[in-house]
């Protein structure tokens, strides 16, 4: 993902990270916007990614929309529980209660094979 975003740098894998990839790289409908992406991978040893992935203790979730971004991307190279679109959704909801421009993007599997595909590292 960071080669497809032109992120020139990787970022090593912190407890107290709020994201594993933040940039303004992404563009919609012409307009750069601020993106934090949730990567998941193989490593976390299930085909299905539920909530107590999501860090050690489930909150990177949390982190993760503490940070500064309008769009926010979970990515999982398999299916993603219903449970973790819906807790997406709920802050989702919060963040625009409280006047925020808030978006998100939930890439499972299928979803990210494509990308890879389309950018030819498939």
């Amino acid at each position: 993902m960071e080669q497809i975003l032109h992120v020139p740098y990787h970022r090593k894998d912190s407890p107290a990270e709020l994201d594993d990839i933040y940039t303004a790289n992404v563009d919609v409908k012409g307009r750069r916007i601020a993106t934090a992406f949730m990567l998941k991978g193989p490593g976390i040893g299930t085909k299905e990614m539920d909530v107590k992935h999501c860090g050690t203790k489930g909150n990177q979730l949390v982190r993760l929309f503490d940070a500064p971004a309008e769009l926010f991307v979970i990515q999982f190279t398999g299916r993603i529980a219903e449970m973790v679109v819906k807790d997406v959704e709920g802050k989702v909801a919060a963040k625009r209660d409280q006047g925020r421009r808030v978006h998100f993007l939930i890439m499972d599997g299928q979803d990210t094979a494509r990308v890879l595909h389309a950018y030819g590292f498939l």
